[in-house]
């Protein structure tokens, strides 16, 4: 039996919708639900592979630090990873996403 990876799959499933033009339809119909009015798709990054997928538990500032240089525009946060839920941690993650310019 011949399996197949997702990202195979995923290729050629993109390659085969984008030459039959359904491509541009399913772009076109995602772009009227977006509220973006610049019609361009804002990408976030989570906190989730700084926690799960090192050895080291990286801080969520760390992410923070990340998405900015990549440029994304915001970052999903693990409940999990945080400090704590007291006010003074969250303004102060706020804080960080702000100088940073992620939303």
């Amino acid at each position: 039996m011949n399996k197949t990876s997702r990202r195979k799959f995923l290729k050629k499933a993109v390659g085969i919708s984008a030459s039959l033009g359904y491509g541009s339809i399913l772009l076109s119909s995602h772009a009227s639900v977006t509220a973006n009015p610049k019609g361009k798709v804002k990408l976030a990054i989570s906190s989730y592979p700084y926690w799960h997928f090192t050895r080291k538990k990286l801080p969520i500032e760390v992410a923070i630090d990340d998405a900015a240089e990549l440029g994304v525009a915001g970052v999903d946060i693990l409940h999990r990873q945080m400090e704590s839920e007291e006010s003074a941690y969250l303004n102060h993650l706020k804080q960080h996403a702000w100088l940073n310019r992620i939303v």
